[in-house]
């Protein structure tokens, strides 16, 4: 008997499939974020879901801890749930409608929140009394603002640096790193700690550069006077001569001068390990795990002037944001107004980070013990302050990290190789992104038309 096919039966059926697939992975993507139990409010109880990573810093995670614990004891009608949460995550999250009532950003995405975060600027005008706006660092806050909205809240900064080895420097009678240096007294230094075993296989360096990162390179390019994006983000302009003598100052430093190690040498942690004498640009968030793990007293310095300016280190703040379609806005914006308060910041600091506040940069961050010296290094923390002003937060661009990462990075990886020279990695990878910013069409004027696209 011949068997006769119902017309659309099996497209229902995969539709159906598709839809309990679609179904379950919501069911489990609800459950990863919401533990069980913690779905909704209970009676008289509002749950507040705050998104952050886990972060490997015991002192720091116990202090996100404290702070939860203490913030509930102030308030019983509260109760916090903790959502460990990567950027991916987070994305996933939003897709969905998901995301936590809080959750975790930085200022170099600001662009990006104007699309997720509620604006915080009337809650700050508001309860400027109780938040105290003029004592916010004021570049710090002007780096989470976007078309006039206020879409973050800063809560440690990072600012870069030039990290050196004092036990190093003291003992070969080298004067320390200072605010005159530039590029050629940077790699002159640097020369006199190189070291060579017998076979001239290099055991120690001068300095140590940050690889697979855009922003080792790109700060090079800005100190030289070139540029990644023209004004209105429609043409990429690393092809010019400023932005080709950066990275051939990058190149330079591993390649020509090797003062650095090269990213094939494979040697983990060059400063930490006592390996390198000075570190370019480095993180503020290493500020807890030199103290507890490096063998040497380290210190900072501000970058050394490039050929046209110091300014175009990497400025960028780890950041809070309120989820715009968040059910409690109010009891969020009251949650972040304590982890972001005078108290929540000392702690902050306490743990090794860097102050948002300059009543807490003052009255904590720069207090010295009876003897006029710090507890912990570094020794000069604030540089740190002072080389905000030579800082630069990323473009507040949405093609920023397409750009950075599918075009620049992979050439500059071959360039630290050997394998193409500075100028090649410049032309052709602007090229590539020019073509990829013409296809996407990113200037000032279509992104306002398409706003949210």
């Amino acid at each position: 008997m011949k068997m006769t096919r119902t017309p659309g039966r099996n497209t229902w059926g995969r539709q159906s499939g598709a839809v309990l697939l679609c179904g379950g992975f919501l069911a489990l993507l609800g459950a990863v974020i919401w533990p069980s139990g913690e779905r909704g409010d209970r009676a008289g109880v509002t749950v507040l879901r705050v998104a952050y990573p886990e972060y490997a810093n015991k002192p720091l995670q116990q202090l996100w801890a404290n702070r939860f614990a203490e913030y509930e004891r102030q308030h019983p009608d509260v109760r916090i749930v903790r959502v460990f949460a990567d950027w991916s995550k987070q994305d996933i999250m939003t897709a969905a409608g998901m995301l936590p009532d809080i959750y975790f950003s930085n200022s170099f995405y600001t662009f990006k929140e104007r699309l997720r975060a509620e604006d915080l600027t009337p809650y700050i005008h508001r309860d400027n009394a109780e938040f105290r706006l003029d004592d916010w660092i004021p570049e710090l806050i002007e780096d989470c603002r976007c078309e006039g909205r206020t879409l973050a809240l800063p809560w440690y900064f990072n600012i870069a640096l030039l990290y050196y080895n004092a036990d190093l420097f003291k003992a070969a009678g080298v004067p320390p790193p200072n605010d005159s240096w530039t590029w050629d007294d940077y790699v002159t230094v640097a020369q006199r700690f190189n070291r060579f075993a017998a076979d001239g296989r290099p055991v120690q360096w001068g300095t140590a550069c940050v690889f697979g990162w855009w922003e080792e390179w790109l700060t090079h390019v800005n100190m030289a006077g070139g540029t990644l994006f023209s004004d209105d983000w429609t043409r990429c302009r690393m092809d010019t001569p400023e932005a080709i003598r950066g990275m051939a100052f990058f190149h330079d430093l591993v390649l020509i001068h090797r003062v650095s190690p090269a990213p094939q040498d494979g040697v983990l942690h060059p400063f930490l390990n006592g390996k390198s004498a000075m570190n370019w640009g480095g993180h503020t968030m290493d500020w807890p795990f030199l103290r507890t793990n490096a063998r040497f007293e380290w210190d900072v310095a501000l970058l050394p002037a490039g050929p046209r300016t110091r300014v175009g280190g990497e400025r960028v703040s780890a950041t809070f944001c309120i989820y715009r379609k968040s059910r409690h806005k109010e009891q969020a914006w009251d949650l972040l107004k304590f982890l972001t308060s005078y108290e929540t910041s000392r702690e902050w600091c306490r743990v090794g980070l860097t102050p948002v506040r300059r009543s807490v940069a003052r009255d904590f961050f720069l207090k010295k013990n009876a003897q006029g010296v710090f507890d912990e290094p570094p020794q000069h923390r604030e540089t740190a302050l002072r080389a905000i002003q030579y800082g630069v937060n990323q473009p507040q661009m949405p093609n920023f990290m397409e750009v950075v990462l599918r075009f620049f990075q992979p050439e500059v990886d071959k360039m630290l190789r050997g394998q193409a020279k500075p100028e090649e990695v410049c032309r052709r990878a602007t090229a590539k992104a020019n073509q990829f910013l013409r296809m996407m069409g990113a200037s000032r004027a279509e992104l306002a038309k398409e706003r949210g696209l």
